[in-house]
């Protein structure tokens, strides 16, 4: 059996600031590797209060650069908001800097008001 973790950078206080969320991004998945999880998932999200993920891309390369061994994966880049192009080549940009470390997952989108504040 494997185990994976799927993290956002979830604001559940008004205070806690977003380089504090991204530091604890970074320590919750090297425990997660230490504990021998299979792969750490970051998801995108735009202009939502409770969660900071433009972009798994950026986050997952940090991540890349502090873990050995976990797969990274983008637990949702919403398709509709890239260019078919450009997706393919963060992903294999990523897949490269990662040491093939990507799990790649797309989907079509999650809450409407997303998509009526980019489109």
């Amino acid at each position: 059996m494997k185990f994976s973790l799927f993290v956002h950078m979830e604001r559940f206080d008004r205070n806690q600031t977003h380089a504090g969320l991204f530091r604890e991004l970074e320590e919750l998945v090297r425990i997660a590797e230490q504990g021998g999880m299979e792969t750490a998932w970051i998801g995108e999200h735009h202009a939502m209060e409770f969660t900071i993920a433009p972009n798994p891309f950026v986050n997952l390369a940090y991540l890349a650069a502090r873990t050995e061994r976990i797969r990274l994966g983008t637990g949702t880049v919403i398709a509709p908001f890239w260019h078919p192009i450009k997706l393919a080549g963060e992903a294999a940009m990523l897949d490269i800097a990662s040491g093939g470390r990507l799990d790649l997952g797309i989907a079509r989108g999650a809450y409407s008001f997303e998509y009526e504040r980019l489109l």
